[in-house]
């Protein structure tokens, strides 16, 4: 039994296309078997949210997203492996950012290379997912693991009902100063403190949603208000392309959800897959343009 996911995102309202900071990041099906134990499947998911104050900060929550798709398993598991993971992409940072600065092809303004210096910075979510053995669990069943630094948030649904929430479990617990992944310490002395860790099993039919923090603190508002979203979120996720950004503009219209770049990753356990831009995970790093109204 295979995962249908599907990539959704909308810029904030006002601004290009090009200016959308947040990332979404999946891996090939099967393509990291063996950690998981001999004839295990295993999946990667990771919503990544650059902080609007930093510079090239869409840069940094796409590698950091890329990075936590392709790297051990064990590093959502252990706080420690996960801050080496994200300290090694830190350094990596300065030569891409020299590459980057050589690439532009002109002088930098006067106000840049403060900017650049003081490095970019975003929040994470990374969800690995590990098929369960025929005599190992119920039938067709994966385990996951998932670790966060920050408030992108996955959302486990079971038959309409929310299952899970993490890192977050209520609309008031998100506010402007959530933890950060840095491009320059990465996650600073103490770091591995501020990894967060969850993990579960999805049963056949289990949508996993995996939302940047304006829809997801809406999600969570509308969920305790009386008004599960979980059903229309995941129909909006894998239907016509369209449906997405009508979506978000009427809730921004509504004046319930906040005005920031969104991202939606929409995993479904089975089932058949739903718009063709569906897919058994597969690299799914679309232009940041593709669902804008």
């Amino acid at each position: 039994m295979t995962w249908h996911v599907t990539v959704r995102r909308l810029h904030k309202a006002g601004n290009a296309p090009d200016e959308y900071e947040d990332a979404a990041h999946t891996t090939a099906q099967g393509a990291r078997s063996e950690p998981a134990g001999v004839g295990a499947r295993t999946e990667r998911l990771a919503v990544a949210d650059g902080a609007t104050e930093s510079a090239l900060s869409g840069e940094w929550a796409r590698m950091l997203a890329q990075e936590l798709c392709e790297c051990p398993l064990r590093t959502l598991s252990d706080p420690h492996a996960f801050r080496a993971v994200v300290t090694s992409l830190a350094d990596r940072w300065p030569a891409w950012l020299r590459s980057y600065v050589r690439g532009l092809g002109r002088p930098l303004h006067y106000w840049e290379p403060r900017l650049l210096t003081d490095g970019a910075a975003a929040t994470v979510l990374a969800v690995a997912l590990a098929s369960v053995p025929g005599d190992g669990g119920p039938p067709d069943s994966w385990t996951w693991q998932a670790a966060a630094v920050g408030d992108c948030e996955l959302f486990q649904v079971r038959d309409g009902l929310l299952v899970t929430a993490f890192p977050l479990t209520t609309g008031e617990a998100f506010g402007r100063t959530p933890a950060l992944v840095h491009s320059l310490e990465a996650l600073g002395p103490g770091g591995a403190e501020r990894v967060t860790r969850a993990q579960g099993l999805a049963l056949p039919g289990d949508v996993l949603l995996l939302a940047s923090d304006a829809l997801a603190a809406w999600a969570l508002f509308a969920h305790e208000a009386g008004t599960p979203p979980w059903d229309t979120l995941t129909r909006t996720a894998r239907g016509a392309g369209t449906q997405f950004p009508q979506l978000i503009a009427q809730l921004r219209a509504d004046g319930v959800l906040r005005n920031d770049d969104v991202t939606l990753v929409a995993a479904v356990l089975g089932g058949e897959p739903g718009d063709p831009d569906t897919r058994d995970l597969r690299d799914t790093r679309e232009k940041a343009d593709d669902d804008h109204p």
